[in-house]
């Protein structure tokens, strides 16, 4: 459940960027500094959250890099889905 609350926040924050790209700044789509910007928040509060899982809570290194992927992957690659093609 954890998972799934952190991937749609994720994608909640994706929206916010892609809004601002599409209405404040006036893009086709998601510019190429909104995501990457994006991504590297993004990356910072998923290794956050790999951090305090891992080592505040005692989640198994290997149950956290598993989580680790869908929570950072999926918003991260809709970023660059949006940033490359729309």
């Amino acid at each position: 459940m954890h998972i799934l609350k952190v991937t749609l926040t994720g994608l909640a924050v994706l929206a916010v960027f892609y809004l601002v790209s599409r209405f404040v700044l006036k893009n086709e789509g998601l510019s190429a500094g909104l995501a990457n910007a994006f991504v590297g928040m993004w990356f910072v509060y998923a290794a956050y959250n790999f951090y305090n899982g891992a080592f505040h809570h005692n989640i198994p290194l290997i149950n956290e890099a598993v989580a680790f992927v869908p929570m950072f992957g999926i918003p991260a690659g809709l970023a660059w889905y949006l940033s490359r093609w729309i």
